[in-house]
């Protein structure tokens, strides 16, 4: 088990909070990405609330004096979804020190977290939460006709899910280390002082990219806390954000748009991270074994993004799958 310890103590006080995620009545006018803006609205206190504590936390107990002064006029800001319209991103501006947490991408990353802890306890495939990325990132989010439910309802996860103490607390276990990974990661930006991706060339950026990672990392490694939050936050992206085989018609141009992408979550990004735990796993002294176990599940999901037949079946049950395939099924 994770030792009691600064982001485990916040998140003792959003147990109850976590329970308010009973699906509302969708209506087609008024939809912000998958959800129903009265969701965004309704769920907006207490996501911005919890998130501003977090970080608070983090940067109060966690970081050095020098990287607080250089990050103490950071902010955290809110907007509905992305700015780029995507369903799950995250964006910093070192310029003005502003880290953009979106209201849309904050709960479905939450969702994915609930979803994955229900269908862990119940002996259910997690895979859905990968085929339920896939369904977003081929029929797009402004698709006509596209209505793409929200992530609770697709996966068929029950309105109760949370009042099950173990689903419960392995979802907020999973929900505040991925949202301080997040912080992390979009911080070490700040700190670094990167510019924008498409202010330098594609490889600079994919560096600039690790040396976030690796901040988040050592941020997280302070309080002892192992990213398992960043097994979902990968899952989710790396079939949102990342170029697929797929996506091109061609080996060699598929390796081009990888090569030029500013942004991508890449196979190799991930297995840097994995990297960094296994050679820091030590650090982590009696949770040496679980940071082990999560850099082999990176390195799963590294190993998925690059296998052609895995990524042929995701681009299918994206484009093509029914939703009602999404429910859950035994592994």
């Amino acid at each position: 088990m994770i030792p009691g310890n600064t982001l485990s103590a916040i998140a003792v006080c959003l147990v109850g909070s976590l329970v308010v995620l009973g699906a509302a009545s969708r209506s087609r006018s008024e939809v912000i990405g998958v959800y129903d803006k009265q969701k965004l609205v309704s769920e907006r206190p207490r996501l911005e609330t919890r998130t501003k504590e977090l970080w608070q936390k983090m940067y109060e107990n966690l970081l050095s004096p020098e990287e607080k002064g250089a990050l103490k006029n950071s902010r955290l800001q809110f907007p509905w979804i992305s700015s780029d319209g995507e369903a799950l991103n995250f964006i910093s501006n070192s310029r003005q020190q502003t880290v953009d947490l979106p209201i849309h991408s904050l709960l479905l990353l939450e969702d994915a977290c609930t979803a994955y802890a229900w269908l862990h306890h119940n002996g259910y495939s997690p895979v859905t939460i990968n085929e339920y990325a896939s369904v977003l990132k081929y029929r797009r989010l402004n698709d006509p006709g596209a209505e793409i439910p929200p992530p609770l309802k697709a996966l068929g996860i029950p309105d109760d899910a949370l009042t099950d103490p173990e689903v419960s607390q392995l979802s907020l276990r999973f929900r505040n280390s991925a949202y301080a990974f997040v912080i992390g990661h979009e911080m070490g930006h700040i700190l670094h002082r990167h510019p924008g991706n498409r202010a330098v060339a594609p490889h600079v950026s994919k560096a600039h990219e690790r040396e976030a990672d690796k901040f988040a990392l050592k941020v997280l490694k302070e309080d002892h806390q192992i990213p398992i939050g960043a097994i979902l936050f990968f899952q989710m992206t790396a079939f949102i954000a990342s170029p697929g085989r797929f996506d091109s018609p061609t080996e060699k141009e598929w390796q081009k748009a990888l090569q030029q992408a500013t942004h991508p979550l890449t196979s190799d990004r991930v297995r840097g991270v994995a990297e960094l735990l296994h050679t820091k796993a030590g650090d982590y002294r009696e949770n040496r074994e679980i940071a082990l176990d999560v850099a082999e599940k990176l390195e799963q999901i590294a190993k998925e993004m690059d296998d052609h037949d895995w990524q042929l079946y995701f681009k299918k049950i994206g484009e093509e799958a029914p939703i009602k395939y999404l429910l859950p099924r035994k592994k």
